[in-house]
């Protein structure tokens, strides 16, 4: 029993030494960053193809970076799910996302607007920065990764902090996505002197 408790705990670290890299902070605060801009263009709709420009770059940062360093880990069957229940848990955000903008969309539409409608409307920082910590904080549980509570925090406090400081609501996606990006790149250099690359002469 305590063997099986000690490879569970080795297997464990190799999980969060596996993404300690810091790369996935990174990209999602390049995400954020170019979401904002998107936003602030009223493009809202290019949002969606980031998808599939910011999962080859994780993949290929992954390679060139992590992988020479700690090599490509195969976890067991309970450690791979938590990667897929993360994957499926982005799906439904995705999904709920999408229908409540067709639900705005029908709303806005009538003659009449619901009045949960305008009170998210004339709140939507608030909103917007609690679901975004919500999702962070998920996200977190979910993969054990410490320091997503800490991007949950932020996100409720600079996106929040929109409804009630005249500032531009894209000022604050800018340094939300700047924290992100920062503590990502911070958390890389910290991963490449733990596990530097050692060449054969």
């Amino acid at each position: 029993m305590s063997d099986r408790i000690n490879l569970d705990e080795i297997e464990r670290r190799a999980y969060l030494s596996y993404h300690e890299d810091g790369l996935v902070d990174m990209v999602v605060g390049i995400g954020l960053f170019v979401a904002g801009l998107y936003a602030y263009a009223e493009m809202i709709w290019l949002m969606g193809g980031m998808v599939a420009v910011i999962t080859p770059m994780y993949i290929s940062m992954k390679k060139k970076y992590t992988f020479p360093r700690i090599g490509q880990v195969t976890f067991s069957t309970g450690r791979t799910r938590r990667s897929q229940n993360s994957m499926y848990f982005l799906v439904l955000v995705n999904v709920i996302g999408v229908l409540l903008g067709l639900a705005f969309w029908m709303g806005f539409s009538g003659d009449t607007r619901p009045q949960w409608m305008l009170l998210m409307v004339d709140n939507f920082p608030i909103v917007i920065g609690v679901a975004g910590a919500v999702i962070w904080a998920v996200l977190g549980y979910i993969t054990e990764l410490k320091r997503f509570y800490r991007y949950a925090a932020a996100t409720l406090v600079v996106i929040g902090s929109a409804n009630f400081i005249p500032t531009p609501f894209i000022a604050h996606m800018l340094i939300l996505s700047g924290i992100v990006m920062v503590s990502g790149f911070l958390q890389f250099q910290s991963f490449k002197r733990k596990y530097p690359i050692f060449q054969e002469n």
